[in-house]
């Protein structure tokens, strides 16, 4: 699974989300997986975020843009001290990538 530093996350995100079509999910963990987010492109569009972490939530129909400024308060509480991320992408319903 390839790292990225936390510190290019929102770049990273941007480049992703233009690339993933229906079904697809984005898994953004801690080095060591215990906390995160993941996003799935619905078929319209748009995402669905959910955090699993310090605190859970579920947001659905979010925009690009929307997605983005979302994640900022959530890597911000769910990545404190982490340098590097992990990010996976893998299809709904396939959780082994």
């Amino acid at each position: 699974n390839p790292m990225i530093a936390a510190a290019s996350l929102q770049s990273e995100l941007q480049t992703r989300l233009k690339k993933m079509t229906t079904g697809d999910v984005l898994s953004v963990r801690t080095w060591k997986g215990d906390r995160g987010f993941s996003l799935t492109c619905l078929d319209d569009g748009q995402f669905r975020l959910e955090e699993d972490g310090f605190q859970s939530q579920h947001l659905d129909d979010l925009s690009r843009q929307e997605v983005l400024k979302a994640v900022k308060p959530i890597a911000r509480r769910e990545f404190p001290r982490s340098n590097k991320l992990r990010l996976t992408l893998y299809k709904e319903g396939n959780t082994h990538g």
